[in-house]
């Protein structure tokens, strides 16, 4: 191996440390330190694996230095956890993580404004409804308001859609009151997939519930050369160009009353999922995009960006969710739709630039069947698309292990 070759490094050390994680985690065999050269590799990509060294080598790990192994070995930095943020200040040397803060602010920044006027419309003549005592009156303004509305596939139709069905599930949150919150994952995946059908009619964008395999996460197994089926996923979001489905981002549900330990699982797992599907859509696009998605507990949830900075992902957090369980509580959701809409434009501009892309390289393969060219095309210089694949951490599975695994992601 060259040690001045960067890249030979790299995957040099990765392999050797993905190889003692898995063992790590699977059985709990500790492994001597290895010594990464800062010095010669002074980058971000080396010092997530100096990290991962160290924590390989420890003698006890907790649930927030499990996940953050995970992560500095899919070159990961996670902003969402404050546990983790306050683990990196103390690793990642302040230039680099300025930097990264930095990005997190111009990402921000080039998120364009949506208007907000038709759900603040709505929102505000709910208002006179707040403290009834039952929602007859409130469902009647909306019916009232739906019948006024003529263009059936109007975005404002849509929007009163939405609240109408928010409104009919808070008797099923009373019953969740008299069980102490104890409704399963799949009551929560359920009734938000059909808020997500309705915002998502009319466009070429399907939600698939049901705990449906990603496929992207099975490459990036098939990558690390672990034979392994992927990660199943509560709610993933599909396109479709020419047969082929192309996943667009994951959204992860655990119940309300999860503790912590299984919430933070739950981020590290769904942050890694979408850097595979994202990884998969920057090879279709040939360039740099990055991802929306959600992550939910109960009927709480948060909205995050992951997108790749350099030779590293970054995933930060972007708004918080809400779906309320009251008439009381209703206008808290005109944040939430606000952003529901938001991810779905993000989405739907996201599905519209993959197969645009998918469809010029399908062309190209056409063209260069039926004609030679007549000249050689130097290669183009490299962007950042074609930069050394980020390849995600998941922790390989056996069949009889498989059923346990998946619910901790071990």
């Amino acid at each position: 191996m060259n040690i001045l070759d960067p890249d030979k490094a790299f995957n040099f050390y990765t392999s050797i440390l993905t190889t003692h994680a898995q063992q790590r985690l699977l059985k709990n065999k500790i492994f001597s330190g290895i010594n990464i050269p800062l010095s010669n590799y002074p980058t971000l990509p080396f010092i997530l694996l100096d990290k991962a060294a160290s924590l390989v080598s420890q003698k006890e790990l907790d649930v927030n230095e499990t996940e953050l192994l995970k992560l500095c070995l899919s070159q990961t930095v996670n902003l969402l956890d404050p546990d983790h943020v306050t683990l990196y200040t103390r690793f990642i040397p302040a230039s680099f993580y300025n930097e990264i803060l930095q990005a997190c602010d111009k990402m921000k920044s080039l998120q364009p404004s949506f208007n907000l006027s038709a759900i603040d419309e709505i929102f505000d003549e709910l208002l006179q409804f707040q403290f009834d005592k039952d929602d007859w009156s409130l469902l009647s303004h909306l019916d009232e308001k739906k019948f006024k509305e003529k263009n059936k596939k109007s975005e404002n139709y849509k929007l009163l859609r939405i609240v109408e069905e928010v409104v009919h599930n808070f008797k099923s949150w009373k019953i969740e009151d008299d069980k102490h919150n104890n409704y399963a994952e799949m009551t929560y995946q359920r009734k938000f997939a059909n808020i997500l059908d309705i915002l998502l009619e009319d466009e070429d964008i399907t939600v698939y519930d049901g705990e449906k395999v990603s496929k992207d996460t099975q490459r990036t197994q098939i990558l690390n050369e672990n034979e392994d089926n992927g990660r199943k996923i509560d709610l993933l979001t599909k396109t479709k160009y020419a047969d082929v489905a192309i996943e667009l981002c994951s959204i992860e549900f655990k119940l309300q009353d999860a503790n912590d330990n299984i919430s933070k699982k739950q981020q590290s797992k769904n942050i890694r999922t979408n850097i595979s599907i994202l990884n998969n859509i920057n090879n279709i696009n040939k360039q740099s995009s990055n991802i929306l998605y959600m992550d939910w507990k109960g009927r709480e949830g948060y909205l995050v960006q992951v997108f790749q900075f350099k030779d590293i992902m970054v995933s930060y957090f972007v708004k918080d969710l809400y779906i309320p369980k009251n008439i009381m509580e209703l206008n808290d959701f005109r944040s939430t739709l606000q952003y529901l809409c938001f991810w779905r434009d993000s989405v739907v501009k996201l599905s519209n630039e993959t197969k645009l892309a998918a469809y010029k390289e399908n062309r190209k393969y056409i063209v260069s069947g039926i004609s030679a060219p007549f000249r050689l095309i130097d290669s183009p210089p490299r962007s950042p698309a074609q930069r050394p694949l980020i390849t995600p951490f998941f922790t390989p599975t056996n069949k009889r292990t498989r059923k346990v695994m998946e619910q901790e992601d071990a």
